[in-house]
């Protein structure tokens, strides 16, 4: 081949290389759109489903008598079965406390017993508009209590959840409740 040849034959490659891809056509065009269209309620049906399950997970645990799950800004009290009877808990008050919340917490007792040496686990995070758990806030902690939880009474104790403030603070959830010591009257 010749130079001339051979340079043609460079201009003709490089012409092919920067010409445009042919225009699809207007069906193909529609597919697209109409398959694009698919693929975004597909993905908004899989997030309201999702929702859905983690709402009503939530509601189960709720429901179930092994826990106690108190929502802040809630006056209430909720109740727990133990191995000792049923315990009451309610939220007195929260505040800010280093990098978290300092929550103080009435324990009721309406046992005859006193309990001594109480742990329990807590589940803490956020909740949504809804009342939902927000994904990724759940915290897990265990809590020993040193002070005697007095029969008959509201018993004040204070727990410090590290990790969440006090603005975001959405509900705690109270379970595995034990208490290897009781104490009572003699007569």
């Amino acid at each position: 081949m010749n130079k001339v040849t051979i340079v043609l034959l460079i201009l003709f490659l490089t012409a092919c290389e920067k010409s445009p891809p042919p225009a699809a056509s207007n069906e193909s065009k529609k597919e697209i759109e109409d398959l694009q269209s698919l693929v975004q309620k597909l993905q908004e049906r899989v997030s309201s489903l999702e929702q859905s399950e983690r709402k009503q997970r939530f509601e189960e645990a709720i429901n179930k008598n092994d826990s106690a799950y108190l929502q802040t800004g809630d006056t209430n009290f909720s109740t727990i079965n133990t191995f000792i009877g049923i315990l009451t808990f309610s939220i007195v008050n929260i505040e800010p406390y280093a990098s978290g919340s300092r929550v103080e917490l009435n324990i009721g007792n309406p046992l005859n017993s006193a309990l001594k040496n109480v742990k329990f686990k807590v589940d803490y995070g956020s909740l949504d508009k809804d009342g939902v758990i927000v994904d990724g806030s759940e915290k897990t902690k265990e809590i020993r209590i040193n002070e005697t939880i007095q029969p008959g009474a509201w018993n004040k104790t204070k727990l410090i959840l590290d990790g969440i403030e006090t603005g975001k603070l959405g509900y705690i959830k109270i379970y595995e409740f034990t208490a290897p010591t009781l104490s009572m009257s003699q007569r």
